[in-house]
């Protein structure tokens, strides 16, 4: 894998079996993830998105030496087919150059899952110009990109865009706690939750500058609609 080129409520709490893990299909490392000698990861195709997951959580044999490396979207890439599993937590970078990553999609027991659901879990890194089209996160505090920034940490220049739904805890558009810095980004996440959903944040203790929501949120007892912006 080195040095080559190539909505709605639901009363129910527990989630139904769906579409089959991505970290169950992709079991080795594919053509999609280049790495190189010098920090680089280039992603080729869903695949190679899917083989992260492994990466950072020790899966399939692979082991966690994203530190301090950057990803490289070199397409965009639709992983919609299968089911994203939440990382538990990231530090390194990814650059998506403007691509979209379409289709995130998680699913998990509100009982039996993980504490925390997102893409990218706690972040000690960065992510830059990356677009998150018809993304769908479901389960217990339920994030799209993460649970946490950590302090030194980037996000700029990215798009939310589609819905999460907290079974249990909250429920946030972009991340659950900030401590690092977040700019020119926007979350248009439509956001369901028992307790605090937020459309972008719940709690902030970095610098947040020219971002917006522009997400609807609905609380298990009422709505309201959830809009910030900040210059």
């Amino acid at each position: 894998c080195d040095d080559h080129v190539h909505g709605e409520w639901s009363e129910s709490l527990s989630i139904k079996p769906d579409k089959k893990y991505w970290v169950n299909i992709v079991t080795s490392c594919p053509n999609g993830y280049v790495e190189d000698s010098e920090g680089n990861v280039f992603i080729y195709s869903a695949e190679g998105l899917a083989w992260l997951i492994s990466v950072c959580n020790n899966l399939n044999g692979a082991y966690n030496n994203i530190y301090g490396k950057t990803i490289h979207l070199i397409n965009d890439v639709d992983i919609s087919e299968y089911k994203w599993t939440p990382i538990s937590y990231f530090e390194g970078s990814i650059n998506g150059h403007g691509h979209t990553i379409n289709g995130l999609y998680i699913n998990e027991d509100a009982d039996n899952g993980p504490w925390h659901v997102s893409m990218l879990g706690i972040i000690y890194g960065n992510v830059y110009n990356t677009i998150f089209q018809n993304s769908h996160v479901t389960g217990r505090n339920a994030s799209l990109l993460c649970s946490s920034i950590m302090g030194g940490s980037i996000i700029s220049n990215c798009g939310f865009n589609g819905s999460v739904t907290g079974l249990r805890g909250t429920a946030e558009g972009v991340a659950s706690y900030n401590s690092g810095i977040i700019h020119n980004c926007y979350s248009k996440v439509d956001v369901s939750g028992f307790l605090e959903p937020m459309g972008f944040l719940s709690r902030n203790y970095g610098d947040i500058s020219n971002c917006y929501s522009a997400g609807h949120v609905e609380y298990r007892f009422g709505t309201h609609c959830s809009q910030f912006s900040l210059e």
